[in-house]
């Protein structure tokens, strides 16, 4: 893997979000579950603890969790793709660390309702912006609002990762 400087890097060293990642430069992975692990491996998230995620996903978006140990709740989403706030409610517990939130296709989800949900649970707030890459909302790019950041390029265009 190499960094935005193109030098060769060992992600497992940086267990430090201060050592890894500014809030002012992003890093490049190969793939969106890789820089997903990276994440939660720079906030020190314990085994045991829990992830709120919505119940229409990927699987491979879910790898990093199990390679962790970190568990999964899921939440409903209602017909428009949006949470179902009631199920994420039922679902949380003193164990949840994190909630997932999914821009389908692009369309940006209640992005303040989220971070005000994350704040007031004390929650990081993972933001999956893999099928969306170069969306914007209120002139800011998609996958930069949440804790962690996700956007996928090669979904969008014909490339072979990134």
């Amino acid at each position: 893997m190499y960094n935005r400087s193109n030098q060769r890097i060992n992600y497992f060293n940086y267990y430090s979000r201060k050592i890894f990642q500014t809030s002012t430069s992003p890093f490049f992975f190969g793939y969106g579950r890789t820089a997903l692990k990276v994440g939660l491996l720079s906030y020190k998230i314990p085994q045991g603890k829990n992830v709120l995620v919505t119940n229409y996903i990927c699987g491979d978006a879910l790898e990093p969790f199990h390679q962790l140990k970190i568990g999964i709740k899921y939440y409903s989403v209602l017909e428009d793709l949006s949470p179902d706030w009631n199920s994420i409610k039922d679902n949380l517990s003193q164990d949840s660390i994190a909630i997932m939130m999914v821009h389908y296709f692009g369309i940006p989800q209640n992005i303040e309702f989220f971070m005000q949900f994350s704040n007031e649970h004390n929650l990081l707030l993972i933001e999956d912006n893999s099928h969306g890459y170069g969306g914007t909302y209120k002139s800011k790019l998609l996958g930069t609002f949440g804790h962690i950041g996700i956007s996928s390029p090669r979904k969008s265009f014909p490339i072979l990762n990134g």
